[in-house]
């Protein structure tokens, strides 16, 4: 579950932009990741996060994109769409990697203060994801059509 809330942070710093001097408003919001750190904390994360932009998101729009033109095609290539979805498999992993190591030289960067920080805001966030999911549950189960077909 976190990596799922690290992929959403990390996409959300990816579209502020790299060449940007500061951390964006995804980045150090009011409910951003590293709202609560203070401002040596965030600069240490961005410019962690900022060294990833390498190109790498646009060719997974790229990857992605031409997987759905196959799943649009009158015929669909299954081999071609497979050899299509391990590419963007194989792009995702590794700037999921890059990522997680480029947070971890970061982490060991933070203060005790910071990292505690950040670990209240994830938990946050965590929380309020599960309650959401908990809602939607609940809805699905009194709404038939939003569940599962």
């Amino acid at each position: 579950m976190i990596k799922r809330f690290g992929r959403a942070a990390f996409l959300a710093l990816l579209a502020t932009g790299a060449a940007a001097a500061q951390p964006g408003p995804h980045f150090g919001g009011p409910r951003g990741w590293f709202a609560n750190l203070s401002p040596e904390g965030k600069t240490i994360v961005w410019s962690a996060m900022k060294s990833l932009h390498d190109g790498t998101q646009d060719q997974i729009e790229a990857v992605r994109t031409r997987k759905l033109d196959l799943l649009a095609a009158d015929r669909l290539d299954v081999s071609a769409l497979s050899r299509v979805m391990s590419e963007e498999r194989n792009l995702a992993a590794g700037m999921e990697t890059r990522k997680q190591a480029a947070l971890l030289g970061a982490y060991q960067q933070l203060s005790v203060t910071d990292r505690r920080a950040f670990v209240q805001t994830a938990r946050e966030l965590q929380a309020r994801v599960l309650e959401a999911r908990k809602a939607h549950k609940a809805m699905a189960g009194q709404y038939p059509s939003l569940g599962p077909r």
